[in-house]
């Protein structure tokens, strides 16, 4: 009705007004400002509320810090540090996840250049093969996965939505499940120690439910966590939100032992039950 439009009228004003004062900060004392999937779907939601003078000098900006973005993912690519790691670094998730969405919102815009959103592309994609092996497997453990992981599903979903980035979208990171589902222990509810990584309650991003919404081993596994009956008030959580069974699941076609050669640790369990043994031997070829 009239007084719901009016209302929402109010907070988008208020959100425009909040957005303009943060690009006020940021370009008198940076030249540059933070920009990352949140302010990208400020901008992209909140698009037509935006005076077009005002929205004019705010692309100056942005695009001043896009092309920041894009040297260093260009740098973690095929500079020092990307010869150094060669895509076996979290930081590299970090990047492209700064550079994708911001490119995303900002595709069309007068200023506009390909290699924005290419640059983001690749470095996701090189690192998602190699961070990630064939197995699901991170190289840095669960602590290390979680977090970069939920930064960048904004990107990655969007990607799948507008069928863009295929090498992204069908990345090793669907073969997650399996990985997270041979590893965790006390019935497939926490992550173990490994390296120097604590043993933690499984924790899966929201975006990767949505990204392997057709597979049946993630639906499994989503539905074996509990969690509450709405979602947070976070941007991922309320737009991909799914409720959860809240049940143990059945996992036992799962093999009882299996080898993950990207971090170096053996998984041995004599099933998936709360109740049954797991053991993991470990034996890394590098530090971490």
């Amino acid at each position: 009705d009239g007084s719901k439009r009016h209302e929402t009228d109010l907070c988008g004003d208020a959100a425009v007004e909040l957005l303009m004062k943060a690009v006020g900060e940021y370009r008198r004392h940076h030249g540059i400002m933070q920009f990352g999937y949140r302010t990208a779907c400020a901008y992209d939601w909140l698009y037509g509320l935006i005076p077009e003078s005002e929205r004019a000098s705010l692309n100056v900006l942005l695009f001043a810090t896009l092309k920041e973005k894009r040297q260093v993912c260009l740098f973690d690519s095929v500079g020092l540090f990307g010869a150094a790691f060669n895509g076996q670094s979290n930081w590299s998730i970090y990047f492209a996840a700064s550079l994708g969405p911001a490119a995303l919102a900002l595709h069309g815009e007068p200023g506009y250049e390909e290699t924005f959103l290419a640059s983001a592309e690749r470095l996701a994609a090189v690192t998602l093969n190699t961070w990630i092996n064939t197995k699901g497997e991170c190289g840095e453990g669960f602590s290390y996965f979680a977090h970069p992981i939920g930064e960048i599903m904004p990107f990655i979903i969007s990607l799948k939505r507008n069928q863009l980035g295929d090498e992204v979208v069908n990345s090793n990171l669907r073969e997650f499940p399996y990985w997270m589902t041979m590893a965790a222990g006390k019935g497939v509810t926490e992550t173990v120690s490994i390296g120097d990584c604590d043993a933690l309650r499984l924790r899966i991003p929201s975006g990767l439910r949505e990204l392997c919404s057709e597979q049946e081993d993630a639906r499994k596994l989503w539905n074996q966590i509990p969690r509450g009956d709405a979602p947070k008030p976070e941007v991922c959580e309320l737009l991909w939100w799914r409720p959860s069974e809240n049940k143990p699941q059945d996992f036992s076609s799962f093999p009882l032992v299996e080898m993950f050669t990207n971090q170096g640790y053996a998984v041995l369990r004599t099933g998936f039950g709360p109740d049954d043994q797991l053991m993991t031997i470990s034996a890394p070829s590098r530090l971490g």
